[in-house]
């Protein structure tokens, strides 16, 4: 659920840009004004996301590059086009041509090559990264803390991890601190026998040099918190089933999902357009647009045998 609200959020304001940045070539908005505008729609996502100063500079400089190229094509096709001023030959005949060239220069720059979705994705798995080793790794997170009635974590496996993390994927580990911490004598000597029972190591001793077992950068694998009393009579395998650890997110989408989802992110941001800048060509380009996520929707589902 919250990979799906980060790819909303960050969707929603990187089309709220492109709306912005249409907007504004279409009714000539001064640059610094627009780029203002842009800023703030920035700054709002970054604080309802935590971002890190290094990811709101990231969207900064997305949306200045975006905002660049299609002011360029835009003007580019009004020259050619032998565009004149609204004082010669009337408002409507301008506004209509400004608004034909911009939506033309975004779908070029933006919507077809599929810019925005990769912009997205690429700051959902930073965001994500970051919020993982947060949540995992940080004292204050509470996943380490000595008030746990368990010191045990399994780690999750995964269907192609990296080669040097293969061997420690899938395995139980217990949190060292929290042996130097507990107060209870007879739960204690219970945990202790446990560890050397089953020879396990901390997980202090993984996430660290030189193993970086989940704290390395890009690195997918995650503990998962265990009761004492499941760790016994359980193998590894037993607790990964239970605690849902094998993961099989490595595993390709079909080419059919690809196209599917690359026209669903298509038609959104021609909505976004649409509400702004309404065109004959943007109708077809919607009505086009539906038709060709329905064709991929049927070839991405299972076919009945």
């Amino acid at each position: 659920m919250r990979n799906i609200r980060l790819k909303q959020v960050i969707y929603r304001a990187e089309a709220n840009i492109v709306a912005i940045i249409s907007n504004s070539l279409v009714h000539r908005t001064p640059k610094i004004a627009t780029l203002k505008s842009v800023k703030a729609e920035i700054l709002n996502v970054s604080g309802r996301l935590g971002l890190s100063p290094a990811e709101t500079n990231r969207m900064w400089l997305d949306a200045y590059a975006m905002y660049q190229k299609v002011s360029k094509k835009t003007f580019s096709a009004l020259r050619k086009i032998g565009y004149k001023k609204q004082e010669e030959v009337g408002y409507k005949e301008t506004l209509q041509k400004r608004q034909n060239a911009t939506y033309n220069a975004v779908h070029t720059v933006v919507v077809y090559p599929g810019n925005l979705e990769k912009m997205k994705n690429e700051l959902v798995r930073a965001v994500e990264q970051r919020e993982k080793h947060d949540d995992l790794f940080h004292p204050a997170s509470g996943l380490f803390a000595y008030d746990r009635a368990s010191p045990f974590f399994i780690c999750s496996s995964h269907a192609k991890p990296a080669k040097d993390h293969a061997d420690w994927e899938g395995k139980l580990y217990f949190n060292q601190d929290w042996l130097d911490n507990h107060q209870e004598d007879s739960e204690l000597a219970r945990v202790r026998r446990i560890i050397a029972a089953r020879k396990l190591v901390s997980v202090q001793e993984v996430t660290g040099p030189p193993v970086y077992l989940v704290t390395r950068p890009n690195c997918k694998h995650f503990f998962i918190p265990v009761e004492i009393d499941e760790v016994v009579g359980h193998s590894n395998k037993q607790l990964l089933r239970e605690h849902k650890g094998y993961m099989k997110d490595e595993e390709p989408i079909s080419y059919e999902k690809r196209q599917y989802r690359a026209y669903y992110d298509r038609l959104k941001v021609l909505e976004e357009l649409k509400s702004i800048t309404p065109s004959e060509e943007l109708d077809k380009d919607l009505k086009n647009t539906r038709h060709l996520m329905r064709i991929w929707a049927n070839r991405a589902r299972p076919q009945r045998k």
